[in-house]
C-alpha cells in the first residue's frame, strides 16, 4: 500500500501496566502480551493506553481522548482503552 507521504512514518503505540518476566531477550507473561494487542488496535499516529495504566497516571500531565472498547485477540473479554492526547509541538 503506498503512503501519500512517503518519507513519514506513523506509529502506532500501546501502553499496558503489569507484571511480566525477562528471559534473555524476550518479555514474557499476560502484561506484555496486552500491550502488544493494545498496540495493534491503534491507528497509526495513536497512542492507546490500558484502562489499568490510565487510572494510574497523573492526569494533571497527562490527557486521554473517549474511551473506547475493544476486543484484544488472545485475551478475554472487552477492554477499555484510551487515547492518549499529544502534540508534536516543542
Amino acid at each position: 500500500m503506498a503512503s501519500a507521504d512517503p518519507a513519514r512514518v506513523r506509529l502506532r503505540v500501546g501502553v499496558h501496566t503489569g507484571d511480566v518476566v525477562q528471559h534473555d531477550h524476550d518479555v514474557l507473561g499476560l502484561a506484555g502480551n496486552k500491550a502488544a494487542r493494545v498496540a495493534a488496535a491503534a491507528d497509526g499516529g495513536q497512542i492507546l493506553v490500558s484502562s489499568t495504566t490510565a487510572d494510574m497516571v497523573n492526569t494533571t500531565e497527562f490527557t486521554f481522548g473517549d474511551p473506547i472498547t475493544a476486543d484484544l485477540k488472545g485475551i478475554d473479554g472487552t477492554h477499555i482503552l484510551k487515547p492518549l492526547l499529544w502534540s508534536n509541538r516543542p
